[in-house]
């Protein structure tokens, strides 16, 4: 396992599942991306074998189910493993790290992994897996946070001032691209445009879903926002 991995057992469940009640931030991220995130676990899920990598509390697993032929589970905290199969009874769900994939090589039709990147050491290691796993021509959907995102900056910041050491390791957009290159993956699209960025917690409440849609709508005129929180 990964050193993080016993760090992750301390994360619960149903906070990380309600996370986006939290503040406006969490709740503008959630409504931006989850229909598009949706979209794509439909087109991508429909009568595959799907492999959910770095599955979490098992939420978006079992929306896969809703369409895969079979859908396999992993993720490496314990705590988060047993949530999910109590919840859903009915996915196989695996605990094993993400680095190390208990699975036969050209096994798997589409692999989903969102939001897990930023918390592997050996990014390396984990697309070599996912190659490994995926059957020819098969897809990949990835989501990451962006090193170049403004929340990041200031996060970086504070661990810089304080001294502590970061779980996460953000790839920028061009280090994505360069990885999926690497390793022989054609990148077919990606999209990065929501315009979330930093604002104090009083005018966060006012002004914060306004301000992010404003963001967003600027950004449209490119073909992405370098500053997007989110790449998939």
């Amino acid at each position: 396992m990964e050193k993080n991995a016993a760090v992750y057992d301390q994360v619960d469940p149903k906070d990380y599942q309600n996370r986006r009640y939290k503040d406006q931030k969490q709740k503008y991220l959630f409504d931006h991306w989850e229909g598009f995130t949706g979209s794509l676990i439909e087109k991508y899920a429909k009568d595959a074998t799907v492999l959910d990598l770095g599955c979490g509390p098992g939420d978006r697993s079992f929306e896969m189910k809703k369409y895969a032929k079979r859908v396999l589970a992993i993720d490496s905290s314990k705590r988060m493993l047993g949530y999910a199969k109590a919840k859903y009874p009915m996915i196989e769900f695996m605990y094993a790290d993400a680095t190390d994939i208990p699975l036969e090589k050209n096994s798997i039709d589409t692999v989903f992994s969102i939001g897990l990147l930023e918390y592997v050491e050996n990014k390396e290691k984990l697309m070599q897996e996912i190659s490994r796993v995926l059957k020819p021509g098969g897809i990949s959907v990835l989501a990451s946070t962006n090193f170049y995102c403004i929340p990041c900056f200031f996060i970086a910041v504070w661990y810089k001032l304080t001294g502590k050491k970061r779980m996460c390791s953000e790839p920028s957009f061009g280090q994505m691209i360069r990885m999926f290159d690497s390793h022989g993956f054609e990148v077919v699209d990606y999209k990065m445009d929501d315009g979330l960025f930093v604002l104090p917690f009083h005018l966060d409440i006012f002004f914060g879903e306004k301000t992010y849609r404003f963001v967003e709508r600027f950004f449209k005129m490119f073909k992405r926002n370098p500053f997007s929180v989110v790449m998939m």
